[in-house]
Parts: C-alpha cells; structure tokens; sequence
C-alpha cells in the first residue's frame, strides 16, 4: 500500500482549527481503512496506479495540468492556487472554455487549452 507523507508545512505562527482529530475519534479504524481500501482498488481498477507521482522530480520538465473537474471560476482558482510551485517547469493547463481566459496571462502557464 502506498505511504502518506506530508509534502509541505507551511509556518504559521497560530494554530489553525480543523476537525481532523475529531473525524478520527468518531470514525473507527475499520471504516477508514475500509475507505483507504475502496479508493485504492477504484485508482487500480480505473489503470490508474501507474500514473500515480507523489512528487515531481527535477527530471519532470513538461506538465500538462488538467482542470475540468472545476467548471465554476472560484473552484478554478482555488484548484489551481498551488500553481507556484511549479515556475521552474513548463506547464500546460487544460481547462473549460469559461475559464481559459482567467489564465491566458498567467505567468506559470505557458499554453491554455480550452475544453
């Protein structure tokens, strides 16, 4: 099975709430497990797990980002708010029609490709 890590802490000064601790003392180690299970097949069974890449190496230079699952324009940007950290690679967006004017000057997008 695959190991979850965590990729990035950002360094916050306060603490931020969340309901992490509390989805884990109501939801039993069964059920989780359980979902982890059903979401791993689904990604086997889809011929997924070869394209799944927990990291992008420095060997990545060509990234096509798909982004269809967010039709709406602030799903849109808040989907592609981590875009940053990808300014030293070459990065093609796919997106809907309605939203590929939002990033046609965007700096870390090199081409935009309207559904």
């Amino acid at each position: 099975m695959s190991v979850f890590n965590k990729t990035y802490i950002l360094p916050f000064k306060f603490s931020i709430p969340n309901y992490t601790q509390d989805f884990l003392d109501q939801t039993s180690k069964f059920k989780r497990l359980l979902k982890f299970i059903k979401r791993y097949l689904y990604i086997i069974l889809k011929g997924q797990k070869n394209l799944e890449v927990f990291s992008i190496l420095p060997e990545h230079k060509n990234i096509l980002w798909i982004n269809i699952s967010a039709p709406s324009l602030g799903d849109s940007l808040m989907d592609l708010s981590s875009r940053i950290m990808l300014d030293s690679k070459n990065v093609d967006l796919f997106t809907d029609q309605k939203n590929a004017h939002i990033y046609t000057d965007d700096h870390i997008f090199k081409n935009i490709i309207p559904k």
